[in-house]
Parts: structure tokens; C-alpha cells; sequence
């Protein structure tokens, strides 16, 4: 683990989880297959569309590891008419840690092996630096012909992660946060435009500013249950502008969002996000500096 994954109560932040599919979902079970190594080969990837993250125990030290099992699944979607949409890769991975602090006291149950989060994501077969007629994929081109998996999976709209009925809005509609975003090669990577992962901490800083602007004290706000839904890429050198709308459900805070360039509607959101926040400090004593 790393310092920045674990917050100073503690607690596993959700941006740290999605490592869990990478290294075991991806790397350790569909990389090693004959299939993907196929699929490589032709230009064809599976790109994120979506991942939720959801943190459940606590707490961790970063000096101890945390234990991903995992497993993924291949099929395909299908639209209003029946006809395949998708190919689709699922990546589904529980993590595991024992209790501990990184520095004194250590908690009352050290060493106890805690279930400390979950983490889904969704990914979509492209050929992503192929002509823009071919990056669409109905099928597997594998060696013994096309393949559409035959185990059909549910695919959602992007504009569906903005559709949660809370209990209580605290804000009337979405509105625009007032601090751009300006997109740099520091935030891309290797499928040449911004990590998938550099969105997640992006919308949580602006829901803290929300959250801060509405009167709540973000003190011991911590996003606990992050989903995170991608229509398109945003590229080094874009400005992009962020919306959100506050909430509060079942007596905990959380926000909606989107981004996109400037005048963006939802529908043509590049990405967008729902979450809720935990408040309050993982179990005692409160860290804290005099």
C-alpha cells in the first residue's frame, strides 16, 4: 500500500481499490489467457466504463498488504432490439486486511482479518487506435472465428449514474463548480488520453468544496461508496467543468456530478459520478494533530 491510499483514521480510500482489478481480475486471471493475448494482437482492448468502489471496514496500516480475491466474467449486451451491442469484460473483487493502525496505538482487535472493501468495474472491447469505423467490436476475433460470449450482461446508460432519488436534495439542481479542471500529460496514460482513474479524485474534491459551501464541515467527510460512469476520453490540453448536486440519504451526505466542456448538458457528459460520503472517524482514538 501505498501513504496516500489509506486516510489518517485508518480508513482504505476508495480510490486505492480499483488496483484489485488491475492486479488480479485483469493481471493475474484474463491477461494470462490465450484469448487476450489474441485480441492484443489484432489492436482489440477492453477500455473502463465504469467502476464502483464501496469501503467497508477498517482500520488498515500501510505496512501490512491487502488481499484481493477476484474473478471476471466475459459477455455481451444487447440493445432495445435485441440485437448485441457490446462485448463486454466484468472485473468483481473483494479485499481483505488485517486490523491495524500505522502508528500507536494499535487498535483492539490487531491482526483480525477485516473484509475492507468491494470493487466492480465494467469494461468494453474497442480498437481504440484503429480507424474510427472499426473501433467498435461485436465479436472476438479469435483464432477459431468470432466470439460473442454467450452470458448476456446488463449495460447501463452513463446518464444513469445521475438518476439516484435521494431523500433529500440540499441544492435544487446541478450546478456548475466554480474551479475548472485543466488536463496535462501528467494525467494521461498509455491508451493516449486521461487515466480512468485520475476522474474519482477529481469528483471528490469538488463534492468536499460543495459540501464545505453548504455549511457541512468536511473535517471527517470521507467518500465511502463511489460509482463512476465514462461516455468519452478528455485528452492533455482540454479544460473540462464539473456539475454537481448535494444530497443527503439515509443520514449521510453524497453528491451527483458530471463533466464535460463548458455549457455541457448531461447527456453529453464526458463522465459522470454519484457518492456519498462516511462521517466520522474509524474507531478510537481520533488522529489527530495537537
Amino acid at each position: 500500500m501505498r501513504y496516500e491510499d489509506i486516510s489518517q483514521d485508518g480508513a482504505l480510500k476508495v480510490g486505492a481499490m480499483p488496483a484489485a482489478i488491475g492486479l488480479v481480475c485483469m493481471g493475474k486471471l484474463w491477461f494470462r489467457t490465450s484469448t487476450s493475448s489474441q485480441l492484443r494482437a489484432k489492436g482489440v482492448v477492453p477500455i473502463l466504463t465504469r467502476i464502483s468502489m464501496v469501503t467497508t471496514g477498517g482500520p488498515l496500516s500501510v505496512r501490512n498488504k491487502v488481499e484481493a480475491d477476484g474473478v471476471y466474467e466475459l459477455g455481451h449486451a444487447r440493445d432495445d432490439s435485441g440485437q448485441v451491442s457490446r462485448i463486454l469484460i466484468n472485473g468483481h473483487a473483494e479485499l481483505y486486511a488485517p486490523a491495524a493502525r500505522t502508528h500507536p496505538p494499535q487498535p483492539a482487535n490487531a491482526g483480525e482479518r477485516m473484509h475492507v472493501g468491494s470493487v466492480f468495474a465494467e469494461h468494453v472491447f474497442t480498437r481504440p487506435f484503429g480507424p474510427a469505423k472499426d473501433r467498435k467490436v461485436l465479436a472476438l476475433p479469435t483464432s477459431e472465428g468470432a466470439l460473442v460470449p454467450k452470458q448476456r450482461l446488463p449495460f447501463s446508460s452513463p446518464l444513469s449514474t445521475l438518476t439516484m432519488s435521494p431523500t433529500a436534495w440540499l441544492e435544487p439542481a446541478l450546478t456548475l463548480d466554480p474551479v475548472p479542471v485543466t488536463f496535462g500529460i501528467t494525467h494521461t496514460d498509455s491508451n493516449q488520453h486521461v487515466n480512468s482513474l485520475v476522474y474519482p479524485q477529481l469528483f471528490e474534491e469538488a463534492a468536499l468544496r460543495r459540501m464545505y459551501d453548504l455549511g457541512h464541515p468536511t473535517k471527517t467527510l470521507l467518500v465511502d461508496q463511489l460509482d463512476v460512469s465514462f461516455r468519452k476520453p478528455c485528452f492533455a490540453g482540454e479544460r473540462m467543468y464539473l456539475w454537481l448536486r448535494a444530497f443527503q440519504d439515509g443520514g449521510k451526505l453524497g453528491a451527483l456530478a458530471y463533466m464535460g466542456p463548458r455549457d455541457c448538458t448531461p447527456e453529453k457528459a464526458h463522465c459522470s459520478a454519484a457518492m456519498t460520503f462516511r462521517d466520522g472517524v474509524l474507531g478510537e482514538p481520533p488522529l489527530t494533530h495537537a
